[in-house]
């Protein structure tokens, strides 16, 4: 089971990037450019079961995205997931395949928990959110304003 602490971890770290970066709108949240920033090419290629494909060489590394994904907001969980690996998980392998089931399952193995976190931070940061927003009922027409602001899906 993955604690408390290794989850408030994958937020700060997703929080700690778009600092780096000087990310402060949705808009500037260019995951591709954080990426190469990152040393990371991020590509597209059938990659049959798998959704998304993170390869680690020392510093450098590559995202594939299966070239099935055609929903926008999915290909960026997709890419936002993988960089999760990246930036959380350097010990653990060189390689990781993300099945369209370890992105959604949060009851999977301790890393893909994590990366799911440090995905749904780094694309919907707490700090970017409208504070007024925690505190009302939700809507959904406010629901789907926000999606599209931060180009997420409602499933996120």
């Amino acid at each position: 089971m993955v604690t408390d602490f290794r989850l408030l971890t994958a937020a700060s770290k997703a929080q700690k990037l778009l600092e780096t970066y000087d990310i402060r709108r949705p808009s500037e949240i260019e995951l591709d450019d954080v990426a190469w920033a990152l040393g990371i090419q991020v590509t597209s290629a059938p990659l049959g079961g798998a959704v998304a494909h993170l390869v680690r060489i020392g510093d450098t590394g590559t995202i594939t995205i299966s070239d099935s994904i055609k929903d926008t907001s999915r290909r960026r969980f997709a890419v936002a997931h993988e960089l999760g690996h990246w930036e959380l998980h350097k010990t653990i392998s060189q390689k990781f395949f993300c099945s369209s089931a370890d992105m959604r399952q949060y009851q999977s193995s301790g890393p893909e928990i994590e990366a799911n976190i440090f995905a749904s931070e780094l694309l919907l940061p707490k700090s970017m959110l409208d504070p007024t927003l925690l505190k009302v009922e939700p809507r959904m027409d406010i629901l789907v304003a926000r999606a599209r602001e931060f180009n997420v899906s409602l499933a996120l």
